[in-house]
């Protein structure tokens, strides 16, 4: 599992017979929701100046929290850098088997927003950063992601009466 784990954080996650993703550059979901209203768990993280930079969101569309964090790896593990309160939460990931619709699938023990399990589409990379995004693009950057992969119902019905 260590080792696993140590290809995982060091850029390839492996998940199927012929199926590898890194865990950065790459959006990870809870769930997908299926209205607008829906909350959910979601991360990013990406590779900025040379620092692996991410955001942590949970909540729907409209309404949420971000907290972005700086990972740093130890050993075989990795490390949540909160950058708001400086708080560090060392986490494990595992990987596990997608479900139906998803290509990749990680738990992350010990993570921040509880120990979630996230998955993600081959369709879903960020492409990789060279430095190029500034490091104030990595928190607003999850909910921009979720209509840009069309997690949300495109109409919005009005809230029932």
């Amino acid at each position: 599992m260590a080792v696993a784990t140590g290809l995982l954080l060091g850029g390839v996650v492996a998940c199927g017979a012929d199926d590898a993703a890194s865990i950065t550059d790459r959006l990870w979901v809870s769930d997908v929701p299926s209205n607008p209203r829906e909350e959910i768990s979601a991360f990013a993280i990406s590779n900025l100046r040379g620092r692996k930079l991410g955001a942590l969101y949970q909540g729907s569309l409209y309404q949420g929290t971000q907290r972005g964090f700086r990972l740093e790896l130890e050993g075989r593990r990795a490390v949540f850098e909160m950058l708001q309160d400086g708080s560090r939460h060392p986490v494990t990931v595992h990987t596990c088997k997608p479900t139906t619709g998803f290509h990749f699938c990680i738990e992350l023990e010990g993570d921040p927003a509880g120990g979630r399990r996230y998955q993600s589409r081959k369709r879903w990379s960020l492409g990789r950063s060279k430095g190029g995004r500034a490091e104030s693009s990595v928190v607003p950057m999850i909910p921009s992601l979720l209509e840009e992969f069309e997690l949300a119902a495109v109409e919005v019905a009005p809230p029932a009466p």
